[in-house]
């Protein structure tokens, strides 16, 4: 790595969100304590976005479509320099002022490829939840959900991203699943303790989930070539997945038109935040 190349290379891609590119651009600006690169790869915006992009970018991003959300962070990680990469959506923001920081340190202490920690995530419900990191995380634990890695939290060596592929255009939902997978399966993780992201819930993950756990199997059967007996019953549970999302839809439907001034169930079954990072939250 050159020696006036930045730690930390933070690749951010936007279509028509100006206020949530504000506030990632923001919570990267206020990390003062590492070198940092923000590349914004933006979609072909019309609301504000591609310009503010182009005025904070450190490289000059073409404005265009890229056919999907990975290809355009790919298009972004191609033009990053530093050593470590972190993919930061529109509307996510970097927690406090040190987490990152430290985040980076560790990684280099230990010399680990890659690691992922705990994150905030701001829900539908304008409420907080703990997404808590596991720290015994297996290859086969993180590729078949038993631990769940936040895309939100994860870091990664640019020079280990490139050598194991980087992400693809093969997935419209669950590409960032399979780049961590690969991960996995290439070296194993650190785990920091403390959070280093606020995310902010919504996206088509939510939406579509769905389509996002049918890709996370060809993703499962592709990378550890898994038999037709045990592709069989990851489809079993997959269904038993699906059924178990569609009735938490139909309860939130309920409890929206007859129970809306009680507290959501899903606030109930969160984990709360620990107390010592109330402080940060946004309100």
């Amino acid at each position: 790595m050159s020696q006036n190349a930045p730690e930390l290379s933070v690749v951010t891609v936007v279509l028509n969100d100006l206020g949530g590119l504000e506030r990632a651009i923001k919570s990267v600006q206020r990390q003062v304590s590492i070198s940092i690169e923000m590349i914004i790869v933006d979609g072909g915006s019309i609301d504000g976005s591609a310009e503010l992009a182009a005025k904070h970018s450190s490289v000059l991003i073409d404005s265009k479509s890229d056919g999907g959300i990975y290809p355009a962070m790919q298009r972004g990680a191609a033009s990053a320099s530093g050593e470590y990469l972190i993919f930061c959506n529109s509307g996510d923001e970097f927690f406090g002022l040190e987490f990152l920081t430290k985040a980076i340190t560790e990684l280099r202490d230990s010399n680990s490829n890659w690691g992922f920690g705990p994150i905030l995530e701001r829900t539908l419900r304008n409420s907080y939840a703990w997404v808590p990191a596991i720290e015994d995380a297996s290859s086969r634990s993180i590729i078949y959900r038993e631990i769940f890695v936040p895309f939100p939290s994860f870091i990664i060596k640019r020079d280990f991203y490139n050598k194991i592929g980087g992400l693809t255009s093969d997935y419209k939902i669950a590409g960032d699943f399979e780049l961590i997978c690969k991960a996995a399966l290439a070296s194993n993780p650190l785990v920091f303790k403390e959070p280093i992201a606020l995310f902010f819930a919504g996206g088509v993950s939510y939406t579509r989930a769905d389509l996002a756990w049918r890709e996370e199997i060809k993703i499962r059967t592709k990378l550890l070539s898994l038999s037709l007996i045990t592709q069989s019953r990851e489809w079993i549970k997959y269904l038993m997945r699906i059924s178990r999302w569609k009735i938490g839809k139909v309860l939130d439907k309920v409890q929206a038109t007859f129970f809306k001034d009680f507290q959501s169930w899903r606030n109930m079954r969160a984990i709360e935040v620990p107390t010592k990072y109330n402080q940060f939250l946004t309100k």
